[in-house]
């Protein structure tokens, strides 16, 4: 039997870095486990991702060496499966490590039975305690055997244990609010964000905060804003934002936003974009306006093929130089700029001789946030020197694979760009993603995970079809085309026979049979669960489709949350948008005219420009008058006028004829 490494073969750039070590990888799959069970094996399970730090420095320190390997090879059957790939494989490992550990992370360690089942786990281990665990396991597996079995089925069946469900009180103000005095409680009033080191971007709590203020009058609402404005203020001026090239990276180390985990991913920066697009929508700030856009203009620099679709993530670095392609001397800082150029920029960002990160460097940081146009002027100008300079430098390693979650959240970050800010490249670039994935990863009538080089693998999974039917749905509001509205049904009711559970309500995460149990996932995260997108999503379509039972499978998806939502209802910030749009209306507003009457696209773009969490907008051609959506059925153009109906519920409030008039009216 073939025991050479096997990654070789695959397309993923995370599996390919391992591809020369010395151990004998395998990818997941029967092929591995039928191998452990032959040869009556544990098997050592390694999950991580291109991009993770700690994961290239683990391989360096152990997988790259010798006597790592030989231990690896002889006594286990080594594994490797990158996460953002097979995030279904993921999710059920570390749930078991974390039962097992109380913490999670990358690179992911798990030992499993032949029949994948863990029996221990944890995170990131240096060589030698890496050596000793491995011969600590070993051991315990040839003396213990029947130990290791019987906890490995304890730990499967308390992961199988189903949320106890919780009745319906109906009161979906009580949860908003309960959520809402628990985000005070856990506010930083002094940096911004939630309690505690590391921070990550909490895009999913501030999109909740924007809507509670909008929805809410007085205090708690000025309160709600405070906190949302603030901590996007800190996140802006801080280190965990690339002042010279946009976007974000991935975390902060410190509490204070200053020296930031440096990978780049296209998830966090198309939801960090959105949100901040959203600020600027309800404060008019420039600021909120200049960041938002910045970050969707890295994206479509750096992180966009040739043929229109997003890669995953940029690298924070090589080992032992983390930040190396961000970080500045004070000495690079000066040779760059002009002496007058130099005297503003060290006025207003935080650079010193000594630094604030490792050898001396400097993270960006700004100190000053009220400043004149003119110094914003010179900062610009140097700004854009330092990028110049930058850009000879070695790029950061990409992540170049295609995922559809991923496209699928910028897809509606640009769609949120589109209308907040009126460019009609974002616009642009949404299509031509949403177009890739239709022409290359919808394959015979369902959705693929990954495309990479011309191949495309892996069944999508649940958030690979809920991000894109919200990206569809986003789509067509921005641009009316009935094609998108089409197939964001036909997904949704292929979501629904995929993965629906009609017992219990809610969605499982996979289909998957090469997975040892299927499971939900509803607590929302870096990026919200599929679930919680569904929610919306359903919410969404029946404004549309009223006559449909999309309403009802909402409820269904809510009521399978169990008690973990109703006790701690910000871990589903989400679910709780999903209420804040079910509490604001929604509020259905039906455009009827010309398509190509300039008096309908002003109208939209007004209505569009605005932040209204309730909002759902239509069309209907006063030529052509299309049934497919029902609330633009006896929908009609006013002489022949751009036409605009206000609806809520089965009421539609009398037509708002013109542009003028709909001016007056907001």
């Amino acid at each position: 039997m073939e025991t050479s490494n096997r990654l070789g073969l695959e397309k993923s750039p995370y599996l390919l870095q391992h591809k020369d070590n010395p151990v004998h990888w395998m990818p997941w799959g029967e092929e591995a486990f039928l191998r452990a069970a032959e040869e009556d094996k544990p098997v050592f399970l390694s999950i991580g991702y291109s991009t993770c730090y700690w994961c290239h420095v683990m391989d360096k320190d152990s997988f790259e060496q010798e006597d790592v390997a030989g231990i690896l090879n002889e006594h286990f059957i080594p594994v490797k499966v990158d996460r953002e790939e097979r995030a279904d494989v993921d999710k059920i490992y570390m749930d078991a490590v974390v039962s097992l550990s109380g913490r999670g992370g990358w690179p992911l360690t798990v030992f499993l039975t032949p029949d994948k089942n863990a029996f221990w786990g944890g995170t990131f281990f240096f060589k030698d305690q890496f050596k000793s665990i491995l011969i600590q396991i070993h051991r315990a597996w040839e003396l213990e055997r029947e130990r290791i079995v019987s906890s490995a089925i304890t730990l499967r069946e308390f992961l199988l244990e189903g949320r106890e469900p919780e009745a319906d009180t109906g009161e979906k103000a009580y949860y908003i609010n309960r959520a809402f005095a628990e985000l005070v409680k856990n506010f930083d009033g002094i940096y911004g964000g939630f309690r505690g080191a590391p921070k990550f971007p909490p895009s999913q709590q501030i999109a909740f905060l924007l809507r509670y203020s909008v929805a809410n009058s007085g205090g708690d609402s000025e309160k709600a804003q405070n906190m949302a404005f603030q901590t996007l203020h800190s996140m802006a001026n801080g280190g965990l934002y690339d002042h010279v090239g946009g976007g974000f990276h991935r975390y902060s180390v410190d509490e204070k936003w200053t020296v930031p985990h440096f990978e780049k991913m296209l998830y966090d920066n198309a939801l960090l974009a959105r949100v901040y697009a959203e600020a600027f929508q309800i404060s008019g700030e420039r600021k909120f306006s200049r960041v938002s856009q910045a970050t969707l203009d890295y994206c479509l620099r750096e992180m966009r093929s040739p043929e229109g679709a997003f890669y995953t993530a940029e690298d924070a670095g090589e080992v032992e130089r983390e930040g190396g392609g961000y970080v500045w001397t004070l000495g690079e800082l000066k040779d760059i700029l002009s002496k007058q150029e130099f005297d503003v920029f060290s006025d207003n960002y935080d650079i010193s001789e000594e630094g604030n990160f490792e050898a001396n460097t400097c993270v960006l940081r700004r100190k000053r946030e009220m400043i004149s146009e003119e110094v914003e002027f010179i900062l610009g100008a140097c700004l854009l020197k330092l990028f110049e300079s930058r850009d000879a430098r070695v790029h950061p390693r990409k992540d170049d694979k295609v995922l559809v979650f991923c496209n699928a959240l910028m897809i509606s970050a640009l769609c949120s760009g589109y209308q907040a800010f009126s460019k009609n490249h974002y616009l642009e670039a949404a299509k031509r993603s949403a177009l890739f994935i239709k022409d290359h990863l919808w394959v015979e009538g369902a959705l693929k995970r990954r495309y990479r080089e011309g191949e495309v693998k892996y069944d999508a999974f649940l958030e690979d079809y809920a991000f894109f039917i919200d990206a569809l749905i986003s789509l067509y509001e921005c641009d009316f085309n009935l094609e998108w509205l089409r197939f964001a049904l036909r997904l949704q009711e292929l979501q629904d026979c995929l993965f629906g559970d009609e017992k219990d309500g809610g969605y499982y995460f996979s289909c998957a049979k090469d997975i040892p149990f299927k499971k939900k996932d509803f607590v929302d995260g870096a990026i919200p669960s599929g679930n919680s997108m569904s929610f919306c999503n359903l919410l969404r379509l029946q404004s549309f489709f009223p006559d449909r039972d999309f309403g009802q499978k909402a409820q269904n998806v809510r009521l399978s949350l169990g008690r973990d939502f109703y006790r701690h209802p910000t871990a589903f910030s989400k679910i709780l948008q999903g209420l804040q749009f079910e509490l604001c209306g929604p509020k259905v507003y039906v455009l009827v005219g010309d398509p190509r009457d300039p008096e309908i696209f002003e109208m939209h773009k007004l209505l569009s420009s605005a932040f209204s969490p309730g909002r759902v907008l239509a069309f209907s051609s006063s030529e052509m008058p299309d049934e497919f959506i029902p609330i633009t059925k006896k929908k009609y153009s006013i002489n022949g006028l751009a036409t605009l109906y206000i609806c809520e519920g089965n009421v539609c409030g009398a037509p708002i004829v013109g542009l003028d008039n709909l001016r007056k009216l907001i």
